[in-house]
């Protein structure tokens, strides 16, 4: 990674003569925390990594421990996926008619947090449109206990918001497949290893639904100097009971912070940086690190045709700890910190999935019921998601939608 490989720090110097000053905080450098003797020496991210054609063959047993043992990094790497990176592409399309057709009418600022609608169900006027037509999921939560499904009589409109939906139908089916085999291989470690009685790939497989979540990443006034009370790099802090590192404020902005998922499962695809409304991308290196067991970052990368998989909370309570859940941050470096106030945008799809029928859920335990649209709008402005109050005004919009898989 070129990134570990700053003035004074290069492979020579801090892994084969293992100087302790490369792992410090240097003033000027890309960031404390990823240069880690870990994370630029001993290539822990490349041991996430399996090819599609490898995972397809099966996975030895110590291959395996090194995917989702209790010293992995609770990521799985997939590459070559075939057909992902054109139905990428065609989710990109509708998706870009989507934005542009909400954008050209008046703005709701209506925020993207998922959590959201479910304390306050306001909907974009073109979500409404769709739930009245009959295209809406609903989620019943109860005693703690959540249990989201979709209406048997669905309906997808021949709009372009039913144009994405069908897309992202077709593009769950390809995550969920490959997903579903490497539960299994993870199902049958787990056995061996006599270390959980649940059963993965049979609790996912009769998932009646796919969560995808379109994120799109824009910029304001970026302002690195007034973070929290993190402007002090170097050392660590304790954030709901857990150790999170503290990295260098002046290189780094926030995107999304640290955080593990209340979804059983997520799958991340390929990310990009474009411009507004084009959908060629520019060259950019995506900054999403997960955390390790010794509190050391670790940052991977995705191509077109690879998807990166982690558990997420429900999962490791439901395994007991045998399975890991991945704590991962989504960060934007210094030298892009230009390009989203000058208009450029990340985007990014992940899917998330949950047993069919209720699962443990993170509520009041009061009974409650919420209709919602199984297409879901939120427009470009400065109250647009849960980040308005995060570090350097850089917000979410986007779109999100539950499909049939």
């Amino acid at each position: 990674d070129e990134l570990c490989w700053v003035e004074g720090r290069t492979w020579e110097d801090c892994c084969q003569r293992n100087n302790t000053d490369c792992w410090g905080y240097q003033s000027g450098s890309e960031g404390f925390g990823e240069f880690s003797h870990a994370r630029c020496c001993q290539g822990v991210v490349l041991r996430t990594e399996v090819s599609y054609e490898a995972l397809m063959q099966g996975l030895s047993h110590a291959r395996l421990r090194e995917l989702v043992g209790a010293g992995s990094l609770g990521l799985v790497v997939v590459r070559d996926v075939p057909q992902l990176s054109q139905i990428l592409k065609e989710v990109e399309l509708t998706k870009a008619i989507v934005v542009k057709q909400m954008e050209q009418g008046p703005q709701y600022r209506l925020p993207c947090s998922e959590n959201h609608h479910h304390q306050n169900p306001t909907w974009h006027p073109r979500s409404l449109d769709l739930l009245g037509q009959g295209c809406l999921v609903e989620w019943i939560r109860r005693g703690g206990r959540t249990e989201k499904k979709v209406r048997p009589e669905i309906v997808v409109p021949k709009t372009a918001e039913g144009a994405l939906w069908e897309a992202d139908e077709r593009l769950g089916v390809v995550l969920k497949g490959v997903l579903l085999r490497l539960l299994g291989l993870v199902d049958a470690y787990l056995e061996g290893e006599r270390m959980s009685a649940v059963q993965l790939q049979q609790t996912l497989a009769s998932s009646q639904l796919g969560h995808f979540a379109h994120h799109i990443y824009h910029g304001g006034v970026l302002a690195p100097d007034v973070l929290w009370d993190m402007v002090h790099p170097g050392g660590s802090r304790k954030v709901n009971g857990t150790i999170e590192p503290v990295f260098d404020w002046n290189n780094w902005a926030v995107l999304h912070a640290w955080h593990v998922d209340s979804f059983w499962a997520s799958v991340q695809t390929h990310p990009s940086l474009r411009f507004r409304g084009q959908l060629d991308p520019v060259p950019f290196e995506d900054s999403t690190f997960v955390l390790d067991r010794h509190q050391q970052m670790h940052r991977y990368h995705l191509q077109p045709a690879d998807m990166a998989f982690w558990f997420g909370g429900a999962a490791e309570r439901a395994t007991g700890g045998a399975v890991k859940a991945a704590v991962h941050t989504v960060l934007l470096h210094r030298r892009d910190w230009g390009l989203l106030v000058d208009g450029y945008e990340r985007h990014v799809t992940l899917m998330h999935l949950w047993p069919a029928g209720p699962w443990d859920g993170q509520d009041d335990g009061q009974e409650t019921m919420v209709e919602e649209p199984c297409v879901r709008l939120c427009e470009r402005n400065e109250y647009a998601g849960i980040q308005e109050s995060w570090p350097g005004k850089i917000v979410s919009f986007g779109v999100r939608t539950d499909v049939m898989l």
